[in-house]
């Protein structure tokens, strides 16, 4: 066919310049390394952005641990100057060293000094009171349960003590006062606080954020 003959012969006669094929490989050549220079430089990129980021978080998580730090120590301050307060508020002269019972018997008032310490604390009645003691403390559930008389006697507010309790250990010595803050001391803490030290009997004045608002909680340990 003629037509088909044309194609053949055009075919033949076409032939590729050698620089245009040079100019071609080159251009392939240039080509692929821009294309690899490209992947590469938006790795790079990628790389660069991610350790950037990853310093703001570091940056970031430094700034926390700061601020957790700072709460940390400030709430360490505010415990502390409430403990001062609260010593404030309870009597801070030293007690008079008398033994009221046996070393190994616990505390004991006798009738005069109930009388005395009723007599004294009348005055604050309506004052809510708990009372707990250690099981395993020589003594200190005896004690628990005449104070809690006396208290009774005295018009406070004393609800379900004494009750026991397991912990802390028989290790737990004295006395101890708690309240929930050195601003919710509790009226006649500290005339309570005066008599028994008056009678011998140190007391410990300390705060616990759990106990109810404007209540005291007194925890009998062993006798020192």
């Amino acid at each position: 066919m003629p037509f088909i003959d044309v194609i053949k012969w055009h075919a033949r006669e076409i032939s590729v310049p050698r620089w245009l094929r040079i100019s071609i490989a080159v251009g392939a050549l240039f080509l692929a390394q821009f294309l690899a220079y490209r992947d590469s430089l938006s790795n790079l990129n990628k790389v660069v952005e991610e350790k950037r980021q990853t310093m703001i978080d570091r940056n970031n998580l430094g700034l926390k641990v700061a601020r957790l730090q700072a709460n940390i120590e400030n709430r360490d301050s505010i415990i502390s100057s409430q403990q001062q307060l609260l010593n404030s508020k309870f009597s801070l002269r030293q007690p008079i060293k008398l033994q009221v019972g046996g070393p190994s018997t616990g505390w004991k008032l006798d009738e005069s000094q109930s009388q005395e310490l009723i007599k004294t604390i009348s005055r604050f009645k309506g004052t809510k009171t708990t009372i707990q003691y250690v099981v395993s403390a020589p003594g200190a559930s005896d004690f628990a349960y005449q104070l809690c008389d006396i208290l009774e006697k005295a018009g406070w507010q004393i609800g379900k003590s004494p009750f026991p309790s397991a912990s802390p250990s028989a290790n737990f010595v004295g006395v101890h006062f708690y309240v929930k803050a050195a601003d919710q001391v509790p009226d006649g803490t500290g005339a309570l606080r005066h008599e028994l030290e008056t009678f011998g009997i140190a007391v410990v004045g300390a705060i616990d954020q759990s106990i109810d608002q404007n209540s005291l909680t007194i925890y009998i340990g062993a006798k020192p």
